[in-house]
């Protein structure tokens, strides 16, 4: 009971104390609030547009990459580097000129291979200036038989078909240029 009683005071001065501060509150004089309106100074803000603009931003980090795949280019053939059309780092793609060699031996290959084809075309330019006489003889009766003009056309086509046996592969002159696979 002496609990309840102590309780019973506290709430009656809580309750005092609250009604006391609101009618303080409450009780503002006109005179207080003119010359307490003629004090108040007005802060002037300094103002801006906003605009949208591109922020950079870098990080430097230190840190090492490391290839997703290692690829060793070799060329098909031996020789020395003429040109190297990449870097390190560079990126490549696939049917990309990497690398120009330059081989002796090839080059030499080259031009024996260029100098039987000049003597091939020759050959065959003989041959078909021949045919071409002889097919405009045959045209006059008598002078030049059917078998010596088919012959003649027969030899003609036999250097064509030999030729191109023994022409140069044309993959040679290919293989200077080391691609990318």
């Amino acid at each position: 009971m002496e609990i309840n009683n102590s309780m019973r005071i506290i709430k009656s001065i809580l309750i005092l104390t609250i009604v006391a501060e609101t009618l303080s509150s409450c009780n503002n004089t006109p005179e207080k609030e003119s010359t307490h309106a003629s004090t108040v100074s007005v802060d002037s803000l300094k103002s801006f547009k906003l605009k949208t603009e591109r922020l950079d931003k870098n990080i430097s980090l230190p840190g090492e990459l490391l290839a997703y795949e290692r690829v060793e280019v070799r060329p098909k053939i031996t020789g020395y580097i003429k040109q190297l059309k990449v870097d390190i780092g560079t990126n490549v793609r696939k049917g990309q000129i990497l690398a120009v060699v330059d081989a002796p031996e090839i080059q030499s290959r080259l031009g024996e291979g260029s100098s039987k084809m000049n003597a091939a075309k020759a050959k065959f330019e003989t041959s078909l200036d021949n045919y071409k006489r002889i097919q405009q003889a045959s045209k006059t009766k008598g002078i030049i038989s059917a078998s010596e003009l088919q012959k003649a056309k027969t030899r003609c086509w036999e250097i064509v078909r030999n030729t191109n046996r023994k022409s140069m592969p044309s993959s040679l002159s290919d293989r200077l240029e080391t691609i990318l696979p």
